[in-house]
């Protein structure tokens, strides 16, 4: 303990030095002067004379007041007063109690805090804490200790621990033994059966130890315990953790490989092991995912590994070499992760040799598939082709056949016309020319040349029709028509056929300018009407009638080729523009007619078709084409029923 001496008498100094080494306690400082500045010491000592220094006095150290005379009347601010000298005796006993009281006094100061801190301490404790008197009744259980046991402060404090946690588990000398060694002031460690609130047993790591008061007696007692099972559970928990994703990566269909950035394989399951064809042991000592993937250079591998970022997984795809040389197609899944602040990546790799050659037949199908579609639109090209030669065959053989009448006519009023010039030659150079016979050969030869001009120009007309019509079927050119005009043009080239058919054709033929593929019109229009005196008219006792319009509407020329006849069924009707569809298949009938102008006025003429037919009531076809024509649509823009 240090001590202060202030006096200003340097004999009484000197005898209270002398007198404190003889006890064994130093000095830290003399003062002759009260009004200097006073040290900080654990015991301050005043010269009784001057009564004047006790107001100077103003520490937390003890003060004593020595006084060689009458002590003065007024001692505040004075721990003890002493007549001086002492005997030793009683100032070793007076310093004793000093150190008390200054141990008391720090104390006192500090008692707040570490009050504030020890209740934190308390609190966030993972161990259960419990303050028991020394008949280990309970005064104090921390929060530790209600998660753990289950009883709550309230209901445990008051109570004797014996009464709240013995099972029975325990002899009651292992009990004795702990309450002895407690008592004899020892520490006591061991393990600790106990019961919960609600019956289950609960494994202990204990510490107890007294709290021993002022005369060494034991006053309390403190119990630390950690449960032990708790930390069982967890370690059990941990352990079936990783005995569960042991299993399941052994179990994978897909090989997994763990690696750093390198491609440095680090762990691997037994079904990447049989991928590579490699021992799971020699896996990992030392080899490299870039020694086993190809596809990519281990430079390009190892760049991939380096920017895969965690949560974003990438694929890669490519082949594994076996140690045994066989290549096997794989994909990979590649993410990253951290483990032990250390980064990891783990890869997934599914063998994709099903997937490989499933694409191969498949690719190989497709080629197939499309060299047969390409040899069926180059088969209905040509069908197409036939049908439209078949149409214009038909056309020129009724057109033959309708020139060969008038030129027939011609032939044989040029021959009467030849007579009759023969005969008037002869009547002008006889001896007596006779102007009756003159007149009569001159009115023969004059009505001859008529028939046969009149019968010429018809030839020619019908040779002029078929020749405008033959052309445009035979070309897909643009040029400007009027459309009225160009239909009647058609009808007189079809008028042979339908003479022979006994088809009478009424038509209402508006006026339209149009430019346009005239060709495709005149098939659609052919074919339309060949359907028609073909299909429409079973019966040849019927009245045969057509109705041939077109108009303006909205923009867009509308044709209309409209019959009185048998009509088409459902069935047939939901299928009229497919290839190969007839009701006289056999009969004369290619199934080949509608499919064709199915084509021409949406392909050609980008126009659409639609039929209305009913059955016993007649059929309606209208075709709607551009007033000016529009680029090549792809097919889709056409009324026709779907099947």
């Amino acid at each position: 303990m240090k001590v202060c001496v202030v006096s200003d008498n340097a004999a009484f100094t000197a005898d209270v030095k002398a007198r404190f080494d003889e006890v064994g306690n130093g000095f830290l400082w003399v003062s002759a002067a009260p009004s200097e500045p006073m040290p900080v010491a654990g015991l301050l000592v005043f010269d009784g004379s001057s009564p004047a220094h006790a107001p100077v006095v103003r520490f937390d150290a003890p003060r004593w007041l020595l006084c060689t005379g009458a002590p003065p009347t007024d001692l505040a601010g004075w721990d003890a007063v002493m007549e001086w000298p002492i005997p030793a005796a009683r100032l070793a006993e007076a310093i004793e109690q000093a150190r008390h009281t200054i141990r008391a006094r720090s104390g006192i100061a500090g008692t707040q805090l570490l009050a504030s801190g020890m209740r934190r301490i308390l609190e966030l404790a993972s161990e259960s804490i419990e303050l028991t008197d020394t008949s280990v009744r309970l005064l104090y259980v921390n929060p530790a200790f209600e998660q753990i046991t289950g009883w709550l402060l309230e209901d445990a404090v008051g109570s004797q621990t014996g009464e709240l946690f013995r099972a029975g588990t325990h002899d009651p000398a292992y009990y004795a033994e702990i309450m002895a060694t407690l008592r004899r002031g020892e520490v006591w460690r061991g393990p600790l059966i106990g019961r919960r609130r609600n019956d289950a047993l609960s494994f202990q790591e204990a510490t107890l130890a007294p709290l021993n008061g002022p005369d060494g007696k034991a006053m309390a007692f403190v119990a630390i315990k950690r449960d032990l099972a708790r930390d069982t559970l967890t370690e059990r928990a941990l352990e079936s953790r990783e005995t569960r994703l042991q299993t399941m990566l052994e179990g994978a269909g897909d090989g997994v490989l763990v690696h750093d950035d390198a491609g440095l394989i680090a762990d691997a399951n037994s079904s990447a092991s049989a991928m590579l064809g490699v021992d799971q042991d020699d896996l990992l000592a030392g080899c490299r995912i870039g020694a086993f993937f190809e596809g990519y250079t281990e430079l390009e591998l190892v760049a991939a590994f380096r920017d895969v970022v965690e949560g974003a997984p990438i694929t890669l795809e490519g082949n594994f070499r076996r140690a045994d040389g066989q290549s096997i197609p794989v994909s990979l899944r590649i993410g990253a992760f951290l483990f032990g602040g250390e980064r990891f990546l783990v890869t997934l790799a599914r063998d994709v040799s099903e997937r490989v050659e499933l694409e191969r037949r498949l690719r190989l199908r497709t080629e197939e598939l499309d060299a047969s579609l390409a040899d069926l639109k180059r088969t209905q090209k040509e069908l197409v082709q036939r049908e439209k030669l078949s149409a214009l065959g038909t056309l020129v053989a009724g057109v033959a056949h309708e020139v060969n009448t008038p030129l027939g006519v011609a032939l044989t009023a040029l021959s009467l016309a030849d007579e009759a010039l023969q005969g008037m030659r002869a009547a002008l150079n006889s001896p007596t020319p006779s102007r009756r016979t003159i007149q009569a050969r001159m009115d023969e030869l004059d009505e001859s040349m008529k028939l046969a001009l009149q019968n010429g120009r018809r030839a020619a007309t019908l040779v002029a029709d078929f020749k405008k019509i033959a052309v445009d079927q035979a070309s897909e050119a643009l040029r400007q028509i009027d459309l009225g005009e160009y239909l009647q043009s058609i009808l007189s080239s079809l008028s042979p056929m339908l003479r022979k058919e006994n088809v009478v054709v009424l038509t209402d033929l508006s006026p339209i300018p149009l430019r346009t593929r005239p060709g495709a019109i005149a098939q659609v229009v052919s074919n339309l009407i060949q359907n028609a005196v073909t299909h429409a008219f079973p019966d040849p006792t019927s009245d045969r009638q057509l109705w041939v319009r077109c108009q303006e509407v909205g923009g867009m020329a509308q044709m209309e080729i409209e019959d009185r006849g048998a009509g088409i069924d459902p069935v047939t009707l939901k299928a009229v523009f497919e290839p190969f569809v007839t009701t006289r298949m056999g009969g004369g009938g290619s199934g080949l007619g509608m499919y064709v102008v199915h084509n021409l006025v949406v392909e050609v003429l980008n126009g659409t078709v639609e039929v209305e037919s009913e059955v016993g009531r007649g059929t309606r076809v209208r075709v709607r084409i551009p007033l000016k024509p529009e680029p090549h649509s792809d097919g889709a823009r056409s009324g026709a029923p779907t099947g």
